[in-house]
C-alpha cells in the first residue's frame, strides 16, 4: 500500500511536471481534483484474459497526475454527482468495499455513516470477506464496490451478501471492467481474479436486484476522459461488445446502480 504522505507529495509535484514535459499533449479536466492538463499514459503488459507473451498495450491519457484517478474513478464521481442529491445521503450509511483514496473524502463527507471494508488491507474499518460478511441484515443504505467482484471464487454468494446487508430502499453501486460478451474463468496463474467479466454480468445484477440503472462513459463530456483508450502497435483495441465499445477508441467504463425494493428513483431516471 502506498503511503498517503508520499502520494500527497507526488500529487503536488506531478501536475507541474506533466505540463512542462508534455506541453503539446491533449488537455483534460479531472472533475475530482479540478486539475487541467495532460493525463498520464499507462503501459500494460497485456489485456485482461490474454496469456503468454504479448506486445504491450498502451492505455492513453488514463491517470490524473494530481489525484491519481483513472477513467473509472472519474465516471464514478460524475455519476455520483447526479445520484446523490436524489438519494439524500446525509442521514444514511455507506459501506465502501476496497475503498479508492480519490473517492473516500467525498463519500465520507456525503454520508452520515461511512465505513470501509477489505479482506486484507489494514487501512479499513473492517476486514471482511464479501462472500461471507458478518454484518447484520439490512445494515447499510448503500454499498459501493469497484473492481472487487471478479476476485472472490463464489460470485453469486457475493451478490447475495451485498443485497442482504442493504436496507429496503438501498442501493449497491457496482463497477467492473467488461470487455467481452460472456463471463469466463480467469485461469492465468499470475492473476488474483477468479473470472473475467462479460457484459452478461448485467443480467446477473438484474436477477439479484429489483432495478438496475447503467451509466456509461459517453453520457458525460469527453473533456474528463472516461474511456479506456487502448492501443497495441498504435492501433486502437476496441473489439468488444456494443454496450461498452467506443468505436476506434477503446472500451467505455460502466457503472451500475442496483436497487433493492423500495428505492426511490435516482436523479437520472
Amino acid at each position: 500500500m502506498r503511503k498517503a504522505w508520499s502520494e500527497r507529495v507526488k500529487g503536488a509535484v506531478r501536475p507541474t511536471l506533466m505540463r512542462a514535459v508534455r506541453p503539446r499533449d491533449e488537455r483534460y479536466h479531472c472533475p475530482i481534483c479540478d486539475y487541467h492538463g495532460p493525463f498520464k499514459t499507462k503501459r500494460m503488459d497485456r489485456l485482461p484474459g490474454e496469456r503468454g507473451r504479448q506486445q504491450a498495450v498502451i492505455r492513453r491519457h488514463s491517470k490524473c497526475p494530481r489525484c491519481a484517478s483513472v477513467e473509472r474513478h472519474r465516471l464514478q464521481w460524475l455519476a455520483l454527482n447526479d445520484f446523490l442529491p436524489g438519494f439524500r445521503p446525509a442521514g444514511k450509511s455507506l459501506l465502501h468495499v476496497a475503498p479508492e483514496p480519490c473517492l473516500q473524502p467525498r463519500l465520507r463527507e456525503a454520508f452520515g455513516v461511512y465505513h470501509t471494508m477489505d479482506l486484507l488491507r489494514e487501512d479499513v474499518d473492517f476486514n471482511e470477506d464479501v462472500q461471507r460478511m458478518s454484518f447484520a441484515d439490512a445494515s447499510y443504505d448503500a454499498v459501493f464496490v469497484s473492481r472487487v467482484l471478479a476476485i472472490p471464487p463464489d460470485f453469486a454468494a457475493s451478490l447475495r451478501e451485498i443485497r442482504r446487508v442493504l436496507r429496503p430502499g438501498g442501493v449497491a453501486i457496482i463497477s467492473e471492467y467488461l470487455d467481452r460478451e460472456r463471463t469466463e474463468p480467469d485461469d492465468d496463474p499470475a492473476s488474483e481474479a477468479a473470472r473475467l467479466f462479460g457484459t452478461d454480468v448485467v443480467d446477473d445484477w438484474r436477477r439479484a436486484f429489483d432495478r438496475v440503472e447503467l451509466r456509461l462513459s459517453d453520457e458525460f463530456p469527453g473533456e474528463h476522459q472516461l474511456v479506456n483508450l487502448l492501443e497495441r502497435d498504435r492501433t486502437p483495441v476496441d473489439d468488444v461488445p456494443a454496450l461498452v465499445r467506443a468505436p476506434n477508441l477503446g472500451v467505455k467504463e460502466l457503472l451500475a446502480f442496483c436497487y433493492v425494493e423500495g428505492a426511490r428513483p435516482s436523479a437520472s431516471s
